[in-house]
């Protein structure tokens, strides 16, 4: 199974013995940070939400993405195990909100970045209502990941 470091954003592959009463215990290769992940037990057919983040923290270099309606809904998770829901719900809310602002000035703003202790959160308007929220380790998405989410509201992605 492939991991990436919640800190500092490394491709880790676990051995089935790292992977273990529905958790995944790994030290980064790369910084040493000691990671737990709980593991989700999926349902037979994944979500369209799921789906998608799948796709999103397919990247390397993503440390979580989430998705989150602006009704104040998050539709959808894979950020670390270390965020509780209200955690995401609050940060989701708070960066929604603040490019829903950027975008009543200039209709042609999709998304915007800002930074939290050393992590990069990418904000993405999907639809009218739906924000992808991207963190990543480096100031710029992977190559591809920008297109497919610009894509996504023309039905490209």
């Amino acid at each position: 199974m492939i991991v990436f470091c919640e800190d500092c954003g490394e491709k880790n592959e676990l051995s089935a013995a790292a992977l273990g009463g529905g958790r995944a215990v790994f030290r980064c290769g790369a910084c040493s940070y000691p990671n737990a992940y709980a593991l989700k037990t999926r349902e037979k057919t994944p979500s369209a939400a799921d789906r998608f983040l799948d796709m999103i923290c397919g990247f390397l270099g993503i440390v979580g993405a989430f998705l989150y309606d602006r009704q104040g809904t998050v539709i959808g998770s894979q950020m670390p195990p270390v965020l509780t829901r209200e955690d995401i719900v609050s940060l989701g809310s708070g960066l929604v909100k603040t490019c829903c602002h950027g975008t009543s000035h200039c209709q042609d703003i999709e998304g915007m970045m800002v930074v939290i202790s050393d992590k990069h959160f990418f904000v993405h308007r999907l639809t009218k209502r739906v924000y992808a929220v991207t963190v990543t380790i480096s100031p710029s998405l992977p190559e591809g990941l920008a297109d497919r989410l610009s894509g996504f509201g023309r039905g490209e992605a």
